[in-house]
């Protein structure tokens, strides 16, 4: 299949986010600032296209959605994705919408985060995208500064922000991350040479992106169902530039539901295949078949062992997926059968560099699953 070329991508309809846009790994896109195409349309026009997705938030929704609300720009629509909600969202959403003619509901049943976005991303009409969760909180300025930072930097295809960590009853949570160091994402990200890789990410929920390079991936990819945001980012940084404003312009609620934290280990191997997936673009490499396989089989070990026949020497990949796997805690991922094995494996890399820090790292993870296993079992 071959790939469309940008500017018909951008003068053309949207693409279908359903597709796994396998063009897109064929060979590497040549317009690194296509965004910047559309960029006076955006400041004329101004249209914000809010996609929340929504999935038994009766709790939240109400106050998540009166602080896109009460936005200082506003200059948006908001598009809210029922996830299949059982509770009483459905009711409260319905309530909204008649109350603010920008809100609008579709209906879906229950697909998960990446089905929602998608159906969002569909239904948009804005020159960019805000994303929005039915728990978090926007600051009344988020939307304003960042609609000027986008004004003010043509490279950048998506810019998010700070966060303030708060607990379910809405107070700050006493340890809080650390504002970024700068507005412009570090220069090792994207850098392959750096061990491990750093993605260029900015926290989802803050992220406010230009809608061309958006319908150019096509969207988040159906079998990214934890980590879709992470695969977002690398193919976003392919087109140009991802920022994080200094400035803590959302609140954003630590609770047990997350999803990252339900399914940890999916959440690992979603995160490194993406990864991997990543790399495989770097070399001009077609991954299309690897991730269709991972989305219908999910396992992850056996797509890694694919991603290091397919790339090669090119890339230490079962060295990433063990590292990647063992210090967040699931070896498995990586194809370790169980602790003694990411242990000798462990052991191993220090006797063959023992002065890196990162040999020391995984020794402690690997300790840290003993000991982890010995509280269990107490």
């Amino acid at each position: 299949m071959s790939r469309p070329s940008l500017r018909a991508a951008v003068s053309g309809p949207h693409l279908d986010p359903r597709s796994s846009t396998s063009w897109f790994t064929e060979e590497r896109l040549d317009d690194r600032f296509v965004a910047a195409l559309a960029l006076d349309d955006i400041m004329q026009d101004g249209l914000i296209s809010v996609v929340l997705p929504v999935f038994n938030a009766e709790r939240t929704i109400s106050s998540a959605l009166l602080s896109v609300l009460r936005q200082t720009y506003d200059k948006f629509e908001v598009i809210i994705v029922d996830d299949g909600s059982t509770d009483s969202s459905p009711e409260l959403l319905v309530d909204q919408a008649t109350r603010d003619q920008r809100v609008s509901i579709i209906r879906t049943p229950n697909r998960g985060a990446t089905a929602a976005l998608n159906t969002g991303l569909a239904a948009a009409r804005g020159d960019l995208i805000a994303r929005m969760d039915a728990d978090d909180i926007s600051e009344p300025t988020r939307f304003e500064k960042q609609v000027a930072h986008l004004a003010q930097h043509k490279a950048c295809v998506a810019v998010g922000c700070s966060m303030t960590l708060v607990d379910n009853d809405d107070f700050p949570l006493p340890k809080q991350q650390r504002t970024p160091y700068g507005v412009r994402l570090r220069d090792r990200c994207r850098d392959f040479r750096h061990f491990p890789p750093s993605s260029p990410a900015i926290p989802h929920p803050t992220a406010m992106i230009r809608s061309v390079p958006l319908k150019v991936i096509g969207g988040y990819r159906p079998c990214f169902r934890s980590a879709q945001d992470r695969d977002l980012w690398w193919r976003l940084s392919e087109l140009g530039e991802i920022h994080c404003l200094p400035d803590r312009l959302l609140r954003y609620r630590r609770h047990e539901a997350a999803v990252s934290q339900r399914y940890p280990e999916r959440s690992v191997a979603d995160s490194l295949i993406s990864d991997l997936s990543a790399i495989a673009r770097h070399f001009g490499l077609d991954d299309s078949e690897l991730l269709d396989e991972y989305s219908s089989q999910r396992v992850p070990s056996a797509t890694v062992q694919k991603y290091a026949r397919l790339l090669g020497q090119r890339y230490p990949v079962q060295h990433l997926a063990s590292y990647r796997a063992i210090t967040r805690g699931h070896p498995s991922v990586a194809g370790h059968q169980n602790n003694s094995s990411a242990l000798r494996y462990s052991i191993l890399q220090l006797l063959r560099t023992p002065f890196s820090p990162k040999s020391y790292r995984l020794v402690s993870a690997t300790l840290s699953l003993d000991l982890q296993l010995s509280n269990a079992n107490d």
